[in-house]
């Protein structure tokens, strides 16, 4: 199938390459997380990629596709001059919904891929559960590194991503217990899991903590 006449034009490459850029971001971070997990699922799957190039690749042309049409229905005029400029709240839902569509990890594949033998030999026991509830959710947990790469929340100077869920425990719920913020976390993942929405859901979310942020 011939790709459309749209895609060779420079904003929609423009686009792709920041999308991608986001994602290369959030992998560095999110592997610097669960490096232990990540490592004993490679060594258990005999598998060194945790990502589908098939199914990454159509997340990206799908979410490139979506954010250059919102940028050529919404673009800056200035001088005369249409610039095409997204907002990140705006990326960083479109991201969400796409990813969450297409799921590119291979984690969430550890029950046919992984040896569940070699797994143990690389976690302790006491830390299997925790793993295999990593795994399954290694998608959902993803796209909120993704996303909150793409709103560009920095926790310091040195550029660290600053989590929404960790966005939302600074600046909104400062007098709840801890035990309250990891119940929020778990339903924040519960909602991205089994409560797929578009991008119009999400961004108005992304827009409070964008705004929160400036």
């Amino acid at each position: 199938m011939t790709a459309p006449a749209w895609r060779k034009k420079e904003e929609w490459k423009k686009i792709c390459g920041d999308t991608k850029s986001l994602f290369d971001d959030a992998k560095v971070n999110f592997v610097n997380a669960y490096g232990k997990y990540i490592a004993a699922f490679s060594v258990a799957a005999r598998i060194d990629q945790i990502h589908s190039e098939v199914r990454y690749d159509e997340f990206i042309r799908s979410c490139t596709d979506d954010l250059y049409r919102y940028a050529t229905y919404h673009p800056v005029k200035k001088e005369n001059e249409c610039i095409y400029r997204i907002q990140e709240s705006v990326r960083a839902s479109y991201i969400t919904k796409w990813f969450l569509i297409f799921k590119p990890l291979i984690l969430d594949a550890y029950k046919p891929l992984a040896n569940m033998d070699l797994l143990r030999k690389c976690i302790p026991e006491n830390e299997i559960e925790a793993a295999l509830n990593f795994f399954r959710t290694s998608n959902e947990i993803f796209s909120i590194y993704f996303a909150s790469a793409a709103l560009k929340l920095k926790k310091n100077v040195n550029g660290e991503i600053l989590l929404l869920t960790e966005f939302f425990d600074i600046n909104i719920n400062l007098d709840i217990s801890e035990g309250e913020k990891d119940k929020e976390y778990k339903d924040f993942i519960y909602t991205l899991r089994y409560r797929l929405s578009s991008q119009d859901v999400y961004r108005p979310i992304y827009r409070r903590l964008e705004t929160m942020s400036l």
